[in-house]
């Protein structure tokens, strides 16, 4: 406001010097008209002429002013810088000057150093060029706003994303922890019902427990009688039972072929013997003793005699004899021997063989061992249980065996009557 009454002072005092100067020029020209009047008596026509030529000059000069105020009063209405509740004011120069100096102060160096008088259209391009770069800065600051806005505008979808996220999650967890509670407060319930029926249960249990705790005393006393009873009836059967003496031979060699690779024996399907079943051949020595000679399998068997054939290459130098012995541990004649099969057998010689060919060559082999049970074929402990597992020597099996003087062998001395 200061600065634009001193425009409009500057304005009144420009227009008063002009109005000044003009009064000045029309005292001027009025003395002069005087002097040309006076003059004029002199010489009449040549004044009238100068008058008239005064009088042109002087509109003229009326006319250039009148046209110079209208201009500057139009350049004044342009510019501004006047007062406007008169009509007649014209621009203060002063107050355009201050307002230049405050553009030039505001613009920087653009319009030149302190004592640069830049022109209003300088001040104005200066002004054009300032409000250019400041729309190119406020474009640019509304490029960034705009991607700062779309940035923000992503994080927060991303943010309602994630709290939807996050507030689904929560819901689950609510629903799994009211499920929970439920469940619990089912199991509970279940429970304490479940603790009633047990503490009645318990209650029956310990009635049942004292009654038969009562009959197994009752059962023990029994027991014991009866163990008594079974004691002495094994011990009875133990001392019927006659003894087996396996080192005895069976039967004698009829006769030879002249290769050495079959031969008769004196045993035949009357005594039991069947097809396949295996003798070791004995000789006498001079002692007495019976030496091992080799071994014979039957191949065909008659009602009094069998072919037997010689398992291996035969002795060129000490070939089989006629009367040389035979012996089986496991054949008697006449007789069905029953054999138990006790613990793992090997893979070479497996439990399923080991039936199949006893079975095969008339022998019986029973499921359960009992007092009709002849032999006691003692494999080795279960591999399940491992070396911790109990000794077949402490099992019930092995200890009736010993007790009723069951002939007792290992797997070893089953094997080789058994092959094919």
């Amino acid at each position: 406001m200061e600065a634009l009454r001193r425009a409009r002072s500057a304005d009144r005092s420009q227009t008063g010097a002009v109005a000044t100067n003009w009064v000045v020029l029309i005292v001027i020209l009025w003395v002069a008209t005087l002097g040309l009047w006076y003059s004029a008596h002199a010489d009449a026509g040549t004044q009238l002429a100068a008058v008239a030529e005064a009088k042109a000059a002087r509109a003229t000069a009326e006319k250039s002013r009148d046209d110079a105020l209208a201009a500057h009063k139009e350049l004044s209405h342009a510019v501004g810088y006047r007062d406007e509740s008169v009509d007649t004011a014209v621009t203060d120069l002063k107050a355009m000057a201050t307002a230049l100096d405050s553009v030039k102060a505001a613009t920087g160096s653009s319009l030149g150093g302190a004592e640069a008088k830049p022109t209003l259209q300088q001040a104005v391009a200066s002004l054009l060029s300032v409000v250019q770069s400041g729309k190119q800065e406020l474009e640019a600051a509304k490029s960034d706003l705009t991607k700062e806005l779309a940035a923000r505008q992503a994080s927060e979808s991303k943010t309602d994303e994630m709290e939807k996220r996050l507030t689904d999650q929560l819901a689950q967890v609510n629903q799994t922890l009211k499920d929970a509670d439920q469940r619990l407060e089912n199991q509970t319930k279940a429970d304490s019902a479940r603790f009633d029926e047990l503490s009645a249960s318990q209650q029956t249990a310990d009635a049942a427990a004292r009654a038969a705790q009562q009959a197994l005393a009752e059962f023990q006393v029994q027991s014991g009688r009866d163990v008594a009873t079974k004691e002495a009836q094994i011990q009875a059967l133990a001392l019927r039972r006659e003894p087996v003496a396996p080192e005895g031979p069976d039967g004698s060699v009829l006769s030879v072929s002249k290769q050495g690779t079959t031969a008769f024996i004196d045993i035949g399907g009357r005594d039991g013997l069947k097809r396949g079943t295996r003798f070791e051949v004995l000789r006498q020595g001079k002692a007495g003793e019976l030496i091992p000679r080799g071994s014979i399998e039957v191949r065909d068997v008659q009602s009094d005699m069998a072919l037997v054939g010689v398992v291996g290459e035969p002795d060129p130098f000490d070939p089989m004899l006629p009367g040389d012995l035979v012996r089986n541990p496991h054949f008697e004649k006449g007789k069905v021997n029953h054999f138990f099969l006790l613990g793992d057998f090997p893979l070479t010689l497996t439990k399923d063989f080991a039936t199949a060919r006893l079975t095969e060559l008339g022998a019986v082999v029973d499921d359960k061992l009992g007092t009709g049970t002849d032999v006691l074929v003692v494999g080795d402990k279960s591999m399940v249980e491992g070396e911790t597992g109990p000794e077949l020597t402490d099992s019930d099996e092995y200890k009736l065996a010993e007790k009723l003087g069951m002939r007792i062998i290992r797997v070893a001395d089953l094997a080789e009557f058994l092959k094919y």
